[in-house]
């Protein structure tokens, strides 16, 4: 039900991480680690539900852009906000 969402994971350590399909295209930056923790903001509807085809893409600094890897989350508003 939150509209806004963490995706988290790994690539090449400092590569930018550029994410597409939610409400807006956002990027953040892999750590030295190669981790991210990307906040990705959702397409919301006030009463359907809402599924974001989101497309994740790591760039070096090089700007080699990586394979897009394809993730899927729906946004359902009727759904508590915490599980009872």
């Amino acid at each position: 039900r939150r509209p806004q969402q963490s995706l988290r994971g790994s690539a090449e350590p400092d590569a930018m991480i550029v994410i597409t399909g939610g409400a807006e295209e956002v990027a953040g930056m892999a750590g030295a680690d190669g981790r991210f923790d990307v906040e990705v903001t959702l397409e919301t509807a006030v009463a359907d539900i809402t599924q974001n085809d989101l497309e994740i893409v790591a760039v070096d600094a090089a700007g080699n852009a990586s394979d897009a890897a394809m993730t899927t989350i729906v946004h359902n508003p009727t759904l508590p906000l915490d599980p009872p």
